[in-house]
């Protein structure tokens, strides 16, 4: 699980205690809470995100046929 934040969201409070255990955090700094929806940075985080979880079970898949 996967958990962006920036310390100056103006909805979620706590901004910095919006985790949860085992989850990996990334902190976007100077964004509004609205502002993290639409800034080119999350974008790019949450496709890259996207992208690893599409490919990441396809690959895994692969390498376990192979080693069959």
């Amino acid at each position: 699980m996967h958990i962006a934040l920036s310390p100056q969201d103006n909805v979620a409070y706590p901004q910095l205690a919006q985790v949860l255990p085992g989850a990996s955090v990334t902190r976007f700094s100077g964004l509004g809470h609205l502002q993290l929806c639409c800034d080119p940075k999350v974008v790019d985080w949450v496709l890259a995100k996207l992208f690893v979880a599409q490919t990441v079970p396809a690959a895994v898949e692969q390498l376990q046929a192979q080693a069959v």
